[in-house]
C-alpha cells in the first residue's frame, strides 16, 4: 500500500492529541490526509488544523469503504475498533513509524523530545459560569501557589461571562505570567498549547497533565499535581455536591475555603493573596471625596447582578442597622456597595452601584469597616487587611470565616448552605428572608461592631493629628 500515491481512498488519521508533532514530522504526510478521527465529541464537526473532525462512531456513516486509517495514536485501539465494525479487510492500516525507515522514526523522535523541551510551558485555567468575585479571588491562592513550583509559566484563562473576564483582569492583573484571556468557547481549538488544564469552582479538577513535559521542566509541579489528583479520587469521586464535601472536610481535616483547593499538597499556607490595588483607579475614587470617616455596607449579593441567594440580610434590617450607627457616630457616613441593579438603602449617605472592580478596592481598602453577608465583597475587603463584620446565617463560618473577622450568627439551626445544589432556597422552605438571618437583628451586629468603630474612629483621627 502507498499511503501517498494511492487518491481513490479517503486517509484518516486517528488520534488526535500529537497532531503539532505529526505535522512537523512530515508536513506532506498530513496535507495527504482528508480527516481526523478523535474521541470528543464537543470536537465533532470542527475543523483541525484546517481538517476536519469525526468522532469514532461517525465514520461508520460519513466514511465509504475501502479508506486508509493511519494510526497516529492507540495502535491497539484502532485495530480492535476496526476489527469490531468488520472494516478490518476492507482498510489499509499503518503506523505512522510504518512510513519512515527505523533510523528516520528515531531520528525524528529524538527531535520530538527536544522540541518539547524547548516548548514554553503554558497552563490553562477555566472559569464557567457563576465563578463570582470570591471564587475568583480564591482561586488566586491556587494559581500563585501552582506558579511558585513553575515561576516561568505562562497562563491563560477561558472565561465563559463577562463577570469572569472582569475578576481575572482586575484580581491577576498584576502577575507577570497572565498570558491571555479567552472566550471559553476558544478551548477546545487550543487544547493541545498546554501542559496543565484546570477546570472547576472551589476545587481544583486537574483536566489535562503533561507529565512527560512537566517531569523536564519542574518536577516539583508534577510531584504536587499528581498528590492533588490522588487527592480528588480519594475525597471528591462519590460527591457530586463540591460545596457540601469541603464544608465537610473543613471539620473532619480542619480545611478552609482556600486550603482545600490542593488538599495540602499545593503551598497554600493562608487565606490571603497579592491582589493589586489599581493606580488609574486613584482619580475615580479621589473624585467620590469620601473623606477618611467612613465604613462600607453590602447589599445584596455584591457587586454581581442578577443573583439572589438565601444567604443574604434583609434592607429592612440594613437600614436599622445604618440608623444605630447613625445615632452613635454621627459623623461616620456610610457607602452602600451593590449590583446596578439592587435598590438604594434610605439612609446610606453614599451609594455605588455597579462601580469599577478597581475603584471598589480603593473604597474597601480605606474603609474602617465593612458590613455584610458572607460573600465575594467580604473576601475582596480582607485581603486588603480591612476589618469585616460577617453575618452568616446558611454558610457555615468553619469553612467560610476568615479569623481576624467579626463573625456573626444565630444558633437558631445549623448551617445548611451546600446539603442541595439549590444556594437560592433554604433547605426548611423558607426561601425569603430564613430563620437564621432574620435571628441576626441590627442590635446584635452593632453591639459587635461598635467598640471596634469607635477604637478605629479615634485611631484614624490620631493619624491625622500627627500629621
Amino acid at each position: 500500500m502507498n499511503f501517498f500515491m494511492n487518491k481513490h481512498r479517503k486517509k484518516l488519521i486517528w488520534g488526535i492529541d500529537g497532531l503539532p508533532e505529526l505535522v512537523c514530522k512530515d508536513k506532506r504526510l498530513f496535507d495527504s490526509v482528508d480527516a481526523l478521527i478523535g474521541g470528543d465529541k464537543s470536537l465533532q464537526g470542527n475543523m483541525l488544523l484546517g481538517k476536519p473532525v469525526l468522532n469514532y462512531d461517525i465514520i461508520l456513516q460519513t466514511c465509504d469503504r475501502p479508506f486508509i486509517l493511519l494510526a497516529n495514536q492507540d495502535n491497539t485501539k484502532a485495530r480492535q475498533f476496526l476489527r469490531c465494525h468488520g472494516y478490518i479487510e476492507e482498510v489499509d492500516f499503518c503506523e505512522v513509524s510504518e512510513l519512515f525507515s527505523a533510523g528516520e522514526t528515531k531520528r525524528l523522535e529524538s527531535e520530538r523530545q527536544v522540541r518539547r523541551t524547548k516548548k514554553e510551558l503554558l497552563i490553562a485555567f477555566i472559569f464557567d459560569h457563576g465563578y463570582g468575585i470570591g471564587d475568583t479571588i480564591i482561586m488566586r491562592s491556587a494559581y500563585d501557589a501552582i506558579l511558585s513550583l513553575a515561576p516561568t509559566a505562562k497562563v491563560d484563562f477561558f472565561c465563559a461571562d463577562s463577570i469572569g473576564r472582569e475578576c481575572v483582569e482586575v484580581f491577576y492583573g498584576n502577575s507577570s505570567n497572565l498570558n491571555r484571556i479567552y472566550k471559553e468557547r476558544e478551548f477546545n481549538r487550543l487544547i493541545n498549547e498546554y501542559a496543565v488544564v484546570i477546570r472547576g469552582a472551589r476545587w481544583l479538577k486537574i483536566a489535562k497533565l503533561d507529565e512527560f513535559l512537566l517531569k523536564l521542566k519542574t518536577p516539583k509541579l508534577l510531584s504536587a499535581l499528581k498528590k492533588v489528583q490522588e487527592f480528588n479520587k480519594l475525597y471528591f469521586r462519590e460527591w457530586n455536591n463540591v460545596v457540601l464535601r469541603n464544608v465537610t472536610l473543613s471539620h473532619i481535616l480542619g480545611l478552609n475555603d482556600y486550603t482545600c483547593l490542593g488538599g495540602g499538597a499545593l503551598p497554600i499556607k493562608t487565606q490571603h493573596v497579592a491582589l493589586p490595588l489599581w493606580e488609574e483607579a486613584k482619580p475615580r475614587f479621589n473624585q467620590l471625596n469620601l473623606g477618611n470617616y467612613y465604613c462600607t455596607i453590602t447589599v445584596g449579593s455584591g457587586c454581581i447582578e442578577g443573583l439572589r441567594q438565601v444567604k443574604e440580610w434583609p434592607n429592612e434590617y440594613l437600614e436599622r442597622y445604618i440608623g444605630l450607627l447613625k445615632r452613635s457616630f454621627p459623623n461616620l457616613q456610610v457607602v452602600q456597595l451593590s449590583g446596578q441593579s439592587e435598590s438604594a438603602l434610605k439612609n446610606a449617605d453614599v451609594c455605588l452601584r455597579g462601580e469599577d472592580l478597581r475603584v471598589v478596592e480603593h473604597v474597601l481598602s480605606n474603609s474602617l469597616l465593612h458590613i455584610g453577608t458572607e460573600g465575594g465583597l467580604i473576601h475582596l475587603a480582607s485581603q486588603f487587611r480591612t476589618k469585616c463584620a460577617v453575618i452568616f446565617g446558611p454558610t457555615d463560618p468553619a469553612y467560610y470565616a476568615y479569623s481576624n473577622n467579626i463573625n456573626i450568627r444565630a444558633d437558631i439551626c445549623s448551617p445548611c448552605f451546600g446539603t442541595w445544589l439549590d444556594s437560592s432556597h433554604c433547605v426548611r422552605g423558607f426561601d425569603v428572608d430564613p430563620p437564621c438571618m432574620r435571628a441576626v437583628t441590627p442590635e446584635m451586629v452593632f453591639d459587635k461592631t461598635k467598640y471596634f468603630l469607635s477604637m478605629k474612629i479615634k485611631e484614624r483621627a490620631g493619624m491625622r493629628e500627627l500629621r
